[in-house]
């Protein structure tokens, strides 16, 4: 059998608490239990079935397969309605430009990297704010100034506008050269389940400001590499490129295990701006790969909770520790 043998597959995506995801082919589209679903569907008469593991497996092919069949045909279908507005704040402010897309599966354009890249191209940005409020909408922004007009107001009103069984998020995804890698998002934002206490592990693993017993340090750096997303300080000016600044005489970047952390560390250094505390969110994988590649470009390490007081690791040595504590 071959991947032909499932049929006109297209992806799907479904809100982040969807239970559908149990019985179908499906990951999600950032490392984190609060990004939406994409899956795999046929339409079979009126109804859409979803593609499952069974399935999957008597084609011979894999996830990674599927998903590429899937969208190229989604790029070959019908386009969406486009529409290209300017949005601004108040009369005689700033106008920002924005991109909808409306149609049966504007949406699933978010796992498409030639839709993404199109996008980049007509609002002339390296890189995007993009939301799915619904399965029909898809909106998209500059990312350098998305925080700073009512992107997430367009954003909130039309998830609310949406029928509940199609609605999926007003959040706003970060992509970069057609690919989606992370959050853009505040403070307000990050309101979750209760975090490990990093300051008492901080201690016992440093308990004279020097490298303790191991077991506290592996406590440490597991809690760490536990943690849904690890957040990271944004250049000034530039609110979709991670901070990193010399210290010691080598070049580091600087993440953070919470806002209080984070937002401490900007007032100490007079990063701080007016208005919402602006960072970058990364699942702690893709932040993984993200600081190895930096380590090519010079970066030497990564500072946690920096000043707070807080822990590092040189570039080069994370994937040893994350081997080490988490298999």
């Amino acid at each position: 059998m071959s991947i032909d043998s499932l049929g006109a597959v297209f992806p799907e995506v479904r809100a982040p608490d969807w239970d559908g995801h149990e019985r179908c082919v499906a990951r999600r589209l950032l490392a984190s239990n609060d990004a939406p679903w994409l899956a795999f569907s046929v339409q079979r008469g009126p109804f859409k079935a979803f593609v499952s593991s069974t399935q999957l497996t008597a084609a011979g092919v894999d996830l990674p397969a599927l998903e590429r069949s899937a969208v190229a045909r989604l790029a070959t279908s019908a386009p969406e309605q486009r529409r290209k507005m300017n949005l601004a704040r108040e009369p005689g402010s700033e106008e920002v430009p924005v991109v909808l897309l409306e149609g049966e599966r504007a949406a699933a354009r978010i796992a498409d990297p030639e839709a993404l890249r199109a996008l980049h191209q007509e609002l002339g940005s390296d890189t995007l704010a993009v939301a799915i409020p619904s399965t029909s909408q898809l909106v998209a922004t500059p990312a350098a100034i998305a925080l700073r007009h009512p992107v997430l107001n367009l954003t909130t009103h039309l998830l609310e506008r949406a029928a509940a069984e199609h609605r999926l998020s007003a959040r706003l995804f970060l992509v970069q050269s057609g690919v989606v890698s992370g959050w853009i998002r505040t403070a307000a934002d990050e309101a979750g389940p209760a975090q490990p206490d990093f300051v008492a592990l901080r201690a016992a693993a440093y308990p004279d400001g020097n490298p303790g017993p191991r077991p506290a340090m592996d406590a440490l750096w597991t809690a760490t590499f536990q943690l849904k997303q690890w957040l990271f300080a944004t250049t000034p000016g530039k609110p979709t490129e991670p901070y990193v600044s010399e210290h010691g005489g080598k070049q580091w970047a600087f993440a953070f295990t919470d806002s209080a952390h984070l937002e401490r560390f900007l007032t100490q250094n007079g990063l701080r701006g007016s208005g919402d505390v602006i960072f970058l969110a990364m699942p702690v994988d893709g932040a993984r790969r993200w600081l190895e590649q930096m380590g090519a470009r010079g970066v030497f390490g990564v500072q946690f909770n920096f000043a707070g007081p807080g822990w590092f690791a040189p570039t080069q040595n994370l994937a040893a520790i994350h081997k080490h504590l988490m298999g």
